[in-house]
């Protein structure tokens, strides 16, 4: 199992808190802005078991969020775990679609001969 968890979490993080600098909330105090309710999450992908029929597949996870936002939040999604054959190539991409303030999909598509078991995908929603 090949996990790059750590580099992407923190890659997600700098994000975040990017993104709160730029809406003019001091970074030390993030936890108390009271404009930014972010909610996060972790999701997995059904395993698959069978590597004939895992090869070039393409997931959609339903993510709901715990609660609603006044409108649909920006959403970043990343790769955190990754279960693949070792006998072939790993190609794999994830986004997020059809956001809205209850939801989203998390997409995970591999293509070519790359066998993905499984993987799980962190994500971050914020108010824009």
């Amino acid at each position: 199992m090949h996990q790059i968890g750590f580099i992407t979490f923190f890659f997600l993080i700098a994000s975040v808190l990017l993104q709160i600098k730029s809406q003019e909330c001091p970074v030390d105090v993030r936890v108390n802005c009271k404009d930014i309710k972010c909610q996060i999450g972790r999701a997995p992908t059904p395993q698959c078991t069978d590597s004939i029929i895992c090869a070039g597949k393409k997931y959609t996870v339903p993510v709901k969020f715990a609660s609603a936002f006044a409108s649909p939040p920006e959403v970043m999604v990343a790769l955190s775990v990754i279960d693949s054959s070792k006998s072939t190539n790993l190609r794999i991409e994830t986004r997020a679609e059809a956001i809205t303030q209850n939801g989203f999909n998390i997409i995970v598509n591999t293509w070519g001969d790359t066998i993905l078991l499984g993987a799980w995908v962190s994500w971050i929603a914020c108010p824009r």
